[in-house]
C-alpha cells in the first residue's frame, strides 16, 4: 500500500535521494567487514577486515560530504531540510561504524574471555541487522508505504536488542567476579560503547524518517 509523494520535486532530488541509498549500501559492506573482524580479533585476515571497513566508510565520508553539496543547490527549502537532515543521519552511522573499526583496529592482539568475545560477536551480527533494516526502510521512500513503517520498526528492535546483548555481557562480566585485567576491561568497554552507537544512530536516523512522514501532507 502506498500513500503519497514524500521526496522528489524535481529531477535532482531524485538523483540525490538515489545517490543516498547508495551511499548507505556502501556502508553495509564496510559493516559487513566489521563484522567480519570480530569475529577475530587477532590474525592476518583479521586486519584485512578492519582495514576494509575503514577503506569502505572514508569513501563514504566523501560521498556524503557531495551529497550535502548537492542539496544545498535544492531551491525548495522544505525538501532541502528533509534531505539534510536524513542525510546527516547517514553521516553519523558512517562515522560511528569508521571509529568503532577504528577502536578494533587499535586492539590488535588483544585476548578477551571467550564469553566477552561471544558478545562481541553477536552484538557485531545484530548491527549489521540494523543497518539493513535502516535500508529496507530507506528503500520503500520516496514514497510512503506500510512497508516504510514496518522497516522502521525493526530497526528499533534490532537497537533495543543490542541494548540487551551489552547489559547481558556487563552482567558476565560482574558474575566472573570481573577476573579481567583493566587494560582489556576498558578495550572490551570502548568496543561495546561504539559498537552500540552504530544502533543508536540508525534508530535516531530511523525517527527522522518518521518526523519527515508524518510532516507530508500527501502530496
Amino acid at each position: 500500500m502506498r500513500i503519497g509523494r514524500i521526496f522528489y520535486f524535481d529531477k535532482r532530488e531524485e538523483e540525490i535521494y538515489k545517490e543516498m541509498l547508495e551511499n548507505l549500501q556502501c556502508m553495509i559492506k564496510g559493516a559487513k567487514f566489521l563484522e567480519k573482524s570480530v569475529m577475530e580479533l587477532r590474525g592476518k585476515q583479521h586486519d584485512k577486515d578492519v582495514s576494509k571497513a575503514i577503506e569502505f566508510e572514508k569513501t563514504c565520508d566523501i560521498k556524503t560530504t557531495h551529497i550535502t553539496e548537492e542539496i544545498l543547490k535544492i531551491t525548495h527549502s522544505r525538501s532541502r531540510q528533509d534531505l539534510l537532515l536524513l542525510n546527516q543521519g547517514i553521516e553519523k552511522i558512517s562515522k560511528s561504524i569508521e571509529a568503532t573499526s577504528y577502536r578494533i583496529q587499535m586492539s590488535r592482539g588483544i585476548r578477551l574471555p571467550d564469553y566477552l568475545n561471544a558478545g562481541l560477536q553477536k552484538m557485531a551480527k545484530e548491527m549489521v541487522k540494523t543497518i539493513e533494516a535502516f535500508e529496507n526502510a530507506l528503500k520503500n521512500m520516496p514514497y510512503f508505504s506500510e512497508e516504510v513503517i514496518k522497516h522502521l520498526e525493526k530497526v528499533h528492535e534490532h537497537e533495543e536488542k543490542m541494548d540487551d546483548l551489552r547489559r547481558k555481557s556487563c552482567n558476565e562480566f560482574v558474575h566472573s567476579k570481573g577476573k579481567l585485567p583493566i587494560q582489556k576491561y576498558y578495550i572490551w568497554q570502548e568496543i561495546v560503547t561504539k559498537m552500540e552507537s552504530i544502533a543508536d544512530n540508525c534508530d535516531e536516523t530511523a525517527e527522522i524518517i518518521s518526523r519527515i512522514i508524518a510532516s507530508k501532507d500527501n502530496y
